[in-house]
């Protein structure tokens, strides 16, 4: 149990990072997004098809290890969704100087 803690923690942060950049300010999933690549991984992560994923990983008697993979990967996910985001910012802000 208490092996659990820290990618516990992780996925936490992560996942609570991964909601305000995608939620805020709009309120719609993803809809910052739209018309870009970030947009398409939004919709594909959350059609919440990985449980399968988690199925192989329970059958292998390995769930700590996917949530681990699942800890680690949100944070990335919400530094490369920061990143996209501002980006998006910066060009919009580009444009409406011009």
């Amino acid at each position: 149990m208490a092996q659990a803690i820290i990618p516990f923690l992780l996925l936490s942060l992560g996942g609570s990072w991964i909601f305000y950049l995608i939620y805020f300010p709009k309120g719609e999933k993803g809809y910052f997004f739209k018309n870009t690549s970030v947009y398409d991984v939004i919709q594909t992560l959350a059609s919440r098809n990985f449980i399968y994923v988690i199925f192989i990983f329970g059958v292998l008697g390995k769930l700590d290890w996917f949530l681990w993979l699942a800890g680690i990967g949100s944070n990335i996910f919400a530094l490369y969704i920061y990143q996209a985001k501002k980006k998006i910012i910066h060009s919009t802000f580009d444009k409406n100087l011009k």
